[in-house]
């Protein structure tokens, strides 16, 4: 018999490709897919549906929060695994932490029940890197893995609730409802920064006076590890597999990966570009970090300032976390996760660099 997941945050756009993923892929002859997500955009559903349609697989949306215990429980019945990939990531700090924890946090506990509840066997959580770092001081972390120290300074929201999140799931490991025929495997998979898929970001990257001079804000010794979307929904498919199997894998945190060169953030994008005539030009960075930060602070000021009085002055475009996390050179190893999974990539470097162009090619065109 088949397997049935469950995707929370499924209408986003790695949840997304995860259901791309398992159509394209289904080594585990999955028959059902449960998309639940507080907002599934109707685009999503259509190319959801025509996926799973050319598969053979059912696909079911449901449209609630995972801060909804009540509709958790009701919504996981007769589910294998589940993918908690749903999160609040708030980088600009608009939100309240209050908030932030409620969704991140709390509603991860709550999506733990759900599974205990309903007797589901595998729990795999979407962490992320920042759960470790970079920190204030931009200490370097180089091809570390998971027993590397490293002196975190979590400050913001997203780092500080994605590991309180991840460290409930790891601890939930084993769980068991009285009288349950199954206890739950659970496993935190840490994403790093990941490109490709619907990828808006990379519109930012774009001149604004139509030239094809980039300019770099970051160093290039500032080396960062990132991966391709589909090759994190394929991690997410491989864990879940081999967990089932292997139970003495759960109650653990994995750094995932893949061959994506581990280039400054500005110099990876090139990669990206390069195909239409664009290319860095100029110092890197054109201006030093601190300018950076100063500007960021003036500008985000005047943002909140003038909104007092109804006057949009200029949209917030990075904080000084953001400029943190880019500026630092933080790259890890998967080297842990291939070896306890038989992890390989689904997509070469080429693949995934030639496939984000294809998506630069479509926003340049609408541009």
């Amino acid at each position: 018999m088949g397997k049935t997941y469950f995707i929370t945050g499924g209408g986003g756009n790695l949840g997304n490709c995860l259901v791309k993923i398992i159509c394209e892929n289904n080594i585990e002859n999955a028959n059902k897919i449960k998309i639940y997500d507080i907002s599934i955009p109707s685009e999503v559903r259509i190319s959801q549906a025509d996926v799973c349609r050319d598969s053979g697989i059912e696909i079911e949306w449901i449209e609630e929060s995972v801060t909804d215990q009540e509709r958790l429980i009701s919504a996981m019945k007769n589910v294998d695994v589940v993918f908690h990939m749903a999160c609040l990531m708030d980088l600009y700090n608009r939100v309240d932490h209050h908030i932030v924890w409620n969704c991140n946090v709390s509603g991860t506990m709550k999506v733990i029940e759900a599974c205990i509840e309903n007797n589901v066997g595998c729990l795999i959580y979407t962490s992320s890197v920042h759960v470790i770092g970079p920190n204030s001081n931009r200490d370097p972390w180089v091809n570390c893995d998971e027993d590397t120290n490293y002196p975190s300074s979590r400050t913001e929201s997203y780092e500080i609730t994605k590991y309180e999140a991840e460290q409930t799931v790891i601890k939930a490991n084993g769980s068991r409802r009285f009288g349950g025929k199954q206890s739950l495997t659970t496993c935190a998979l840490r994403a790093p920064g990941f490109y490709g898929g619907d990828d808006k970001a990379l519109k930012a990257l774009l001149p604004s006076n139509g030239s094809k001079n980039m300019r770099s804000f970051t160093d290039p010794s500032h080396l960062q590890s990132r991966m391709y979307i589909d090759n994190v929904a394929w991690s997410h498919l491989v864990a879940a597999a081999k967990l089932q199997n292997n139970p003495d894998l759960g109650g653990k945190a994995y750094f995932i990966g893949d061959d994506t060169p581990q280039l400054s953030y500005t110099r990876l994008n090139e990669h990206f570009f390069n195909h239409r005539g664009f290319k860095i030009v100029g110092r890197e960075p054109f201006l030093p970090y601190w300018s950076f930060i100063l500007l960021i602070y003036a500008i985000n000021f005047m943002s909140k300032f003038l909104a007092i009085f109804g006057i949009r002055f200029m949209q917030e475009f990075l904080t000084p976390f953001m400029m943190q996390s880019a500026c630092s050179c933080f790259t890890v190893s998967h080297r842990k996760f291939e070896a306890d999974f038989q992890y390989k990539p689904l997509r070469s470097w080429e693949e995934s660099r030639d496939a984000t162009r294809k998506f630069v090619d479509t926003i340049i065109e609408e541009y």
